[in-house]
């Protein structure tokens, strides 16, 4: 099984309306994953492995088991090329799943997991990623 792990303090991320948005404060590129995209990240920053993903995809969504792994293991070859993720020698599972995990009442389909990046806001994500706010205020490019 391989482990993986949010490439922090490099990467941040948020979850917003079953959409993931994350950011890579070094290179000022955002992504955006889709529903099942969203359901793998939550996965790699739980501490789970490969194959615990695709477990924890095939209870959440219908669909072929083989579609789904090769859906998982295209997002997370995606997602290292990216720099969003590395490798973790094993799993150290940070959270429990979210209140409810595990009961489903009605499974959605299966669509392949899309990483989609968006490179249109470097220039202001890169002039100051910790929004550092001196007296002449936000944004401001570094000293030299």
């Amino acid at each position: 099984m391989n482990f993986f792990r949010v490439n922090s303090p490099t990467v941040i991320h948020e979850a917003i309306d079953g959409e993931t948005v994350v950011v890579n404060l070094e290179s000022g590129t955002y992504y955006s994953l889709n529903d099942s995209g969203s359901a793998v990240w939550d996965c790699v920053a739980r501490g789970l492995g490969d194959g615990q993903i695709v477990d924890q995809l095939c209870a959440r969504f219908s669909g072929d088991r083989g579609q789904i792994e090769a859906g998982v293991g295209q997002i997370l070859g995606d997602m290292q090329r990216e720099h969003l993720i590395i490798p973790a020698s094993e799993s150290v599972v940070q959270e429990a799943p979210p209140s409810g995990a595990g009961t489903v009442l009605q499974q959605k389909a299966f669509m392949m997991p899309a990483l989609q990046k968006y490179s249109d806001m470097e220039d202001l994500l890169l002039l100051d990623p910790i929004h550092d706010v001196a007296d002449t205020g936000w944004p401001n490019r570094p000293a030299e």
